[in-house]
């Protein structure tokens, strides 16, 4: 055979033996396309991950601080760990990973501090 060159059991023709640079580097190009795509959408759904779960959290505290309000003379708790545990398992703390937690003030115990003597 005049013109090719035998490599393994397929006959290739003597120029062209492999992919060009160009070609390699378009290939690289579209998938590192590809990549940052997927990375951009994996990031949004991360963000509306941790947004559902802060408002399943602030659900439980609020399911939470009804109960207590029904089970205690109609009085809401000082603080939120004092739902813990018989309204609520643990005080949840905010999922982006950092140490902080949900934070609650009663207005009644607001307004007493400041003066004002009615209750909400």
């Amino acid at each position: 055979m005049r013109g090719f060159a035998q490599r393994g059991s397929k006959a290739m023709p003597v120029g062209r033996q492999g992919f060009t640079l160009i070609e390699l580097l378009v290939v690289i190009a579209i998938i590192g396309i590809l990549a940052s795509v997927i990375l951009a959408s994996l990031s949004s759904a991360r963000s509306k991950g941790r947004d559902a779960k802060r408002i399943a959290d602030l659900k439980q505290i609020q399911l939470a601080l009804e109960l207590y309000y029904d089970s205690n003379s109609q009085r809401y708790p000082a603080l939120l760990t004092n739902l813990t545990p018989q309204y609520l398992p643990v005080v949840p703390s905010d999922p982006s990973g950092g140490t902080s937690v949900y934070t609650y003030v009663s207005l009644t115990t607001a307004r007493a501090s400041s003066g004002e003597s009615s209750r909400i």
